[in-house]
């Protein structure tokens, strides 16, 4: 596995310029937060600036950061907007520009022309067929990826397939896991019987629990499918179905329907939640079917919740899910197989709590915050020391 080691550099500061289409919610904000959070204990510095999106997306989240601005950009970015950027990262004393997006690499290498010691990186956070595939995507990737010192994927998965569609040196594709808050993603008690009692499940009740964009990539309606296959093979456990996501109001309304038809009021609609840890610390079960998979924070999140999770075998997911050790695979889409899995540990109280607790011990050694923001901090110093 082509990743950064953990071994310790010395701690001189880095002042880190974090560059992002937008800081609306979803995975890419999250990692963000969570680097930023977690790598002041690395002597890393945060800023954060947004091309564009709503200046009410950043404000809960200003504090993490020493430093904030907003470029509103609209399409190919202009000489003027750059030369403000480099403004800025003169200003904030930035050493290392840090893209998370397809149009923030392009912007970063544009940077570096007029600002060359700066260091760049680029997180490709997004699912196979974004941001690396196909011919406007790699013309892209070919005119900026000469001036960006690496790219970073969150899984092996995602590295083979942007070396596959890129022409770059394997290098400089760097594979680094991403990180969770584990003091807000533990097993929480006390949370699970206040939600059971929010969602007015009885004594007996199981809860399974689904999170997720309401993108067909993210695969709601293959877990509302799932679950109403497990249903009809084990008729005798009572269970519901917490949905956590949001859409378009057409796809909303798609998956609304589809719920109802196939669920009834078993299934819940819960919206986009700002509490997610506390739905998986009451979960019973996890469902996670997407359709592309980048990495699969959400299975991390579970797991660190101390929730089995039944997961589709996609993108990065596999790295993470050790079939029948720390939670249960099915084929990509495979409603049948996914529902027979559903309904094994639906009548397995015993197997559900060996896998959860094999899943948090693994969660908790292998992606802590710290962890992933001190993978960071080595590489920025490598970088910055002429790697």
């Amino acid at each position: 596995m082509h990743t950064v080691n953990d071994h310790n550099l010395p701690t001189v500061p880095v002042r880190v310029l974090h560059l992002t289409i937008s800081f609306a919610r979803g995975g890419r904000r999250d990692a963000i937060v969570s680097l930023a959070r977690a790598g002041r204990r690395h002597n890393l510095t945060p800023f954060l600036v947004t091309l564009r999106g709503s200046p009410t997306d950043v404000e809960p989240f200003a504090p993490e950061f020493d430093g904030h601005a907003q470029l509103d950009l609209h399409g190919l970015p202009s000489m003027r907007q750059i030369h403000a950027l480099r403004d800025i990262c003169r200003n904030w004393g930035v050493q290392v520009v840090h893209a998370h997006d397809a149009s923030s690499q392009f912007v970063a290498s544009a940077l570096r022309l007029v600002a060359p010691s700066l260091r760049a990186v680029m997180t490709f956070h997004r699912s196979l067929g974004f941001e690396s595939a196909g011919a406007v995507n790699r013309l892209r990737n070919a005119v900026s990826l000469p001036l960006v010192h690496r790219v970073l994927t969150a899984s092996e998965e995602r590295r083979r397939h942007f070396l596959s569609e890129n022409f770059v040196s394997r290098r400089k594709v760097t594979t680094i896991p991403l990180g969770i808050d584990l003091d807000r993603f533990r097993p929480d008690p006390a949370a699970r019987e206040q939600v059971r009692a929010e969602l007015g499940l009885a004594p007996g009740e199981l809860l399974l629990a689904s999170a997720g964009h309401f993108g067909e990539e993210k695969g709601i309606d293959v877990a509302l499918s799932a679950t109403s296959a497990a249903r009809e093979r084990r008729p005798d456990v009572p269970f519901r179905l917490a949905v956590m996501g949001t859409g378009t109001p057409e796809r909303q309304a798609t998956l609304h329907a589809l719920g109802e038809q196939l669920l009834g009021d078993r299934v819940l609609f819960l919206g986009q939640r700002s509490d997610p840890e506390r739905i998986f610390a009451a979960a019973d079960l996890v469902v996670h079917a997407p359709r592309l998979e980048a990495f699969g924070l959400v299975v991390v999140q579970a797991m660190a919740s101390g929730a089995p999770v039944v997961a589709a075998a996609v993108g990065g997911i596999p790295e993470i899910v050790v079939d029948g050790t720390t939670g249960v695979l099915f084929p990509a889409a495979d409603t049948e197989a996914a529902g027979e899995r559903i309904a094994a540990l639906l009548g397995d109280p015993e197997g559900r709590e060996r896998l959860g607790r094999a899943a948090l011990e693994f969660a908790r050694r292998e992606y802590p915050a710290d962890r992933f923001a001190g993978r960071h901090a080595q590489l920025y110093r490598e970088l910055l020391g002429g790697d």
